[in-house]
């Protein structure tokens, strides 16, 4: 395999990079990984385990976040009103 050496990396995305590979429990080069490949794929559709996988690191996001929290009726009705 290959190596990739990235400097000046500004520490904003420095910071973005790892809090995902933290919520997404993955080491740092490997998030780095996951989410070249995900560029490098544009327009292919993504895998169950993948789908899986972002839905999982979103739902994570949403819990660890100090937004507001949906109720078992708030997501019941917003998928109703989907269906519509």
């Amino acid at each position: 395999m290959a190596t990739l050496t990235i400097r000046n990396l500004p520490e904003e995305l420095h910071q973005m990079l790892k809090s995902r590979a933290e919520v997404n429990r993955r080491s740092l080069n490997q998030q780095v990984i996951a989410d070249l490949e995900a560029l490098t794929q544009i327009g292919s559709e993504p895998s169950p385990a993948d789908r899986w996988r972002q839905a999982n690191a979103l739902a994570e996001q949403i819990v660890l976040s100090d937004g507001p929290t949906l109720s078992v009726d708030d997501i019941k009705n917003a998928i109703q009103e989907g269906r519509r």
